[in-house]
């Protein structure tokens, strides 16, 4: 037995494979590919979408990236205070929650007399959980300079931390000048960047707290000796005020008169984890514009599992990989769907959407290539097709006792019986052989008959 490296194999091999056995199921054709790009088309229709009337909005799955609605989501806008949620997010990253941080004069002066605040004094010492939820909930701006100050010296350097930090979230079209979302015209972003920021955001376990809290208790500092509770400034997370909506688990809110007022909520019912993002609104629509969307989310759409509901892409038990595992030492299906979810329409099925198979041919990992699918230009969230390492002896091993033999064999290493390779070869060069040696007989016993012929 030798062992040798299956990604240029699979890649050639398996391409052979592909067209005699039809083993992975549906392929682009030619016609296909000169109408649409390499795209094939779905064939199930898309909800249709609701009317809302803030300029901008955008309604993304968080744990699928699909984009369930979109309205104007990539023009650049003025976020207004939402730009906290970069904010907050960078200074989390940075420091520890239980960390002092020291607000400046600069911090309390620099903002204007009737712009959002907590009442931060100058030399109050405060925890950075503590600044958080002031930054979040009350959308207090002297705490957004102050943690700017605090992490990065002055807030010009932490805004561009902030620019750098949201292309890293692929905001690409986003620019900070501040840390506090103040009006400024090079101050910018979109509804689709502040959902990338969003969902970002959102990984950070101790941070999603934050933006989930309808209320906090603030602790006694160095300048005030009691408690003080907090209430969020968003109206669909406290159920005591006219817009509470159910489903809502925390957001944050903006406004300046350039930005109007902006909004990101995030939702939950039934397993989905929606984010919306609007923008230029206004007091009375911003709140029934986002409930809007997020019913046109969940009353329309649904989860699928790719590896367990996707049915072109598979391998069956007639796959050349599995009848011949004898040559490649193998049992089992040589590749797989990963199991993450797709986000498509209630009354559709998975087989109905449409796709584009982007192929990877680097060697970082098992993945063969991305199955990103579609209806129209509605991003639907993608799957990964990649090699299946496990074998039956690597599965009846727990993973906490594999020893060295079996994470040898859970490699990106395909064990392949060498004879039968050996055998393959000589058969070959066999047959090659003896074709030489035919013909070489064939052209001897004419030319001796014509030399025959010549003497005769």
């Amino acid at each position: 037995m030798i062992k040798i490296k299956v990604k240029k194999i699979i890649l050639a091999f398996s391409l052979v494979l592909y067209v005699m056995t039809s083993s992975l199921g549906q392929v682009v054709s030619a016609e296909d590919n000169a109408s649409s790009g390499g795209m094939v088309e779905a064939t199930a229709e898309y909800p249709s979408e609701p009317d809302i009337y803030g300029k901008s909005a955008i309604l993304i799955d968080a744990d699928t990236g699909a984009i369930l609605y979109e309205k104007n989501s990539y023009d650049k806008m003025y976020p207004a205070s939402i730009t906290k949620i970069m904010t907050g997010l960078l200074a989390v990253e940075n420091c520890s929650l239980g960390e002092m941080v020291t607000y400046s004069a600069n911090a309390i002066n620099s903002i204007p007399y009737d712009a959002s605040r907590y009442g931060v004094v100058p030399g109050e010492m405060v925890t950075l959980r503590d600044s958080l939820y002031m930054l979040i909930l009350c959308s207090a701006n002297e705490v957004a300079i102050g943690l700017a100050e605090h992490v990065a010296g002055t807030e010009e350097e932490f805004a561009k931390m902030m620019t750098e930090r949201a292309k890293e979230a692929g905001a690409l079209n986003t620019n900070f000048v501040n840390a506090s979302g103040l009006h400024d015209d090079n101050h910018y972003t979109t509804a689709y960047d502040m959902a990338m920021i969003t969902k970002e955001a959102l990984k950070n376990p101790s941070f999603a707290q934050v933006l989930s809290s309808n209320t906090y208790w603030i602790s006694p500092t160095n300048k005030v000796a009691t408690e003080n509770q907090i209430w969020h400034t968003h109206r669909m997370l406290v159920n005591t005020r006219a817009d509470y909506y159910q489903y809502a688990k925390g957001g944050k809110t903006g406004y300046t008169d350039q930005a109007g007022r902006t909004l990101v909520t995030f939702a939950s019912k039934d397993g989905m984890n929606l984010i919306c993002v609007v923008l230029m609104s206004d007091t009375e629509n911003v709140c029934n514009d986002t409930k809007r969307l997020f019913e046109y989310g969940f009353n329309n759409f649904k989860k699928v599992n790719a590896s367990s509901d996707e049915t072109r892409f598979g391998q069956s038990h007639d796959s050349y990989f599995i009848a011949n595992k004898e040559l490649f030492q193998y049992s089992g299906q040589l590749l797989q769907l990963s199991s993450d979810y797709i986000t498509i329409p209630k009354d559709a099925t998975l087989s109905q959407m449409g796709y584009y198979i982007d192929y990877d041919v680097s060697e970082a990992d098992d993945t063969i290539a991305y199955i990103r699918y579609y209806i129209g230009n509605h991003f639907l969230g993608k799957a990964t097709l990649m090699l299946n390492t496990q074998t039956d002896k690597v599965m009846e091993l727990l993973p906490d006792k594999q020893n060295e033999t079996a994470t040898d064999v859970m490699s990106d290493e395909l064990p392949i019986n060498i004879w039968w390779i050996l055998g393959g070869v000589v058969a070959v060069i066999g047959v090659v052989v003896i074709g030489i040696m035919f013909q070489k007989t064939k052209i001897k016993r004419k030319i001796k008959k014509e030399r025959k012929k010549l003497f005769k």
